[in-house]
């Protein structure tokens, strides 16, 4: 499948599992934008996606510059905007998925060499591998 193809795909399935959830959603400018509730607050998020074959790591990686521009983008919006990332991963084959929603700053106060969340050349990695199948990791919004 082409990256572009699976970041629509996940893009998509971050929409569906948040529209479950409550929250509104809507798409601007690449980034999801979804409140809960008519709330001030509301989730600006990129999408990473990820197929993750049986020979490769189980981490996923938000390079820095994306990150940077979503933050920029929260800023602009008005009202209080919490930035985060959506690691899409398809696990082994397109029928194992997973979608987390993390807020970026989670994984800077969370974050270490090793652990779930990491932060390694300036990038914003996420080792599913890490975290029990039905727990939340530290910070993160909705699994």
């Amino acid at each position: 499948m082409k990256l572009n193809n699976t970041r629509n795909y996940f893009t998509e399935l971050t929409i569906s599992v948040l529209q479950e959830e409550g929250w509104e959603t809507k798409l601007e400018e690449g980034y999801i934008i979804a409140n809960k509730n008519n709330d001030e607050e509301r989730l600006v998020i990129y999408v990473v996606s990820n197929v993750i074959g049986l020979k490769e790591s189980s981490t996923s990686v938000a390079k820095e510059k994306p990150i940077l521009k979503l933050k920029r983008k929260s800023e602009l919006l008005a009202g209080d905007n919490t930035p985060c990332i959506s690691y899409g991963i398809a696990k082994k084959s397109l029928t194992e998925l997973e979608v987390l929603i993390t807020p970026v700053s989670a994984i800077e106060e969370y974050g270490y060499v090793g652990g779930e969340y990491s932060r390694a050349s300036n990038h914003y990695h996420y080792n599913y591998m890490k975290v029990n199948e039905n727990e939340l990791p530290k910070g993160a919004i909705l699994r």
